[in-house]
């Protein structure tokens, strides 16, 4: 009966962690997409790399 529970405990851990890497926090999903836009728009207001049109730039 102990090794069953040991077993089952076990496995219950690792499913925990496996449910736990897939979700991740909506605010770090959130800080990384407005990272990216903020350095896209200072690339194209700043003409750097990545700003293929001569009239934006």
């Amino acid at each position: 009966m102990t090794n069953r529970l040991v077993l089952i405990a076990i496995a219950t851990g690792l499913w925990a962690n496996v449910i736990t890497s897939l979700v991740r926090p909506a605010h770090a999903d959130a800080d990384s997409y407005l990272s990216n836009i903020a350095h896209d728009t200072h690339a194209l207001v700043y003409g750097g790399s990545g700003c293929f049109n001569s009239k934006i730039c």
